[in-house]
């Protein structure tokens, strides 16, 4: 996924890991016997080393907020504390020392991609929350298609 040149993948990075989490969970089916909670947390615990430093930084948890695909159908990432706290620190340090871009970002901006107001509304952004491959040169050829 990552040396691909097919589509960019780091807004996606993030979320796969916590869906493959989700799905090994899934498959040790019934963790609370005996031996699959040590089996379980073996595996996590491997993952979350692969990813230390490398797939959790504040760039793959800002990517995987913005994304459309993952917070447009999960509103839990709004709440979720390391998932906010990634993005927040992301636009303190991109726009490091200017405030008043911060709060413009954190405080008009955000609310309005949490809320899907204004161009955050618009076909192409729901399309683009629908789809986990969404191609934009195919949405637009259907947009001119229909005209």
């Amino acid at each position: 996924m990552v040396d691909s040149d097919i589509k960019p993948s780091m807004a996606f990075l993030y979320g796969d890991i916590m869906k493959a989490k989700d799905e090994i969970k899934a498959g040790f089916q019934n963790i609370d016997r005996p031996g699959n909670l040590n089996a379980y947390n073996n595996v996590i615990e491997i993952i979350k080393e692969k990813m230390k430093d490398r797939l959790d930084t504040l760039l793959h948890l800002a990517t995987y907020f913005l994304n459309p695909y993952y917070s447009y159908n999960n509103d839990s990432i709004f709440t979720n504390e390391l998932v906010m706290d990634g993005f927040i620190t992301a636009v303190e340090t991109f726009y490091h020392g200017d405030y008043d871009k911060q709060s413009k970002v954190l405080n008009a901006e955000l609310p309005k991609f949490r809320d899907k107001q204004g161009h955050f509304g618009k076909p192409v952004a729901k399309e683009g929350c629908k789809k986990y491959d969404f191609d934009l040169e195919s949405y637009k050829e259907k947009e001119q298609t229909n005209m």
